[in-house]
């Protein structure tokens, strides 16, 4: 074979080649597609608070006295999430309000003004706590506002300083960060006002309302 013959077999090769590999395409708008798959999470916290009786009743108390939850309250974190945060809040009845310094121990006081402190504790605390117990839960563990609802307070120390509620020392809890199935007590301590404007009973409603930080 010449070389005249050589090039032109190599240029009819290279010809045959590329008119094999390239293809017209009448419609282009349809060379790929894709799909979205969607996945929702079934995210669930909450919390439960059961109580022996189902409501706490103290009985009658002298003006000006303390009186304490002899049965505690069972608060149980539910839902699947973990991490799960405790927000309280509370009200009293209309004829009252709370104590903007409540103190557990205090000689003086405001008419109509009801001191109310929280506690949560380990569920190994068995016996009531001390109105100390109450005191040492740092100095916002009463419900300290001039008002008729409180705004929710988170329990414990990852919403604020100090670790609001919770009980120190002996039978002590952390209430940040809990997970399902998680337990604690919960406790309360009560002063009357000095001086009251009704003789009727007074309700305390405390709501407990849980949360997820992280979301």
């Amino acid at each position: 074979m010449n070389k005249k013959t050589m090039v032109l077999a190599a240029l009819l090769g290279l010809m045959f080649a590329t008119t094999r590999n390239v293809w017209a395409d009448a419609v282009p708008g349809n060379d790929s597609d894709a799909l979205t798959i969607t996945v929702t999470p079934n995210i669930d916290y909450g919390v439960d608070i059961a109580t022996t009786p189902s409501v706490m009743n103290l009985g009658t108390v002298d003006l000006y006295a303390s009186t304490f939850t002899v049965q505690p309250a069972t608060v149980t974190f539910q839902g699947n999430m973990a991490g799960q945060e405790l927000d309280l809040s509370a009200s009293v009845g209309t004829a009252w309000k709370f104590d903007v310094s409540p103190s557990t121990w205090a000689t003086s006081g405001e008419q109509d003004a009801l001191a109310v402190y929280a506690l949560f504790s380990s569920t190994n605390m068995a016996a009531a706590p001390t109105g100390d117990d109450f005191a040492n839960a740092t100095a916002a563990a009463g419900f300290n506002v001039d008002a008729q609802t409180l705004g929710a307070v988170r329990v414990g120390g990852s919403g604020g300083p100090g670790n609001k509620y919770e009980k120190q020392g002996a039978d002590a809890v952390d209430m940040d960060l809990k997970n399902p199935g998680n337990q604690a007590r919960l406790w309360f301590l009560l002063r009357l006002p000095n001086q009251t404007t009704t003789g009727n009973a007074q309700d305390v409603k405390v709501t407990l309302t849980a949360t997820i930080t992280s979301l």
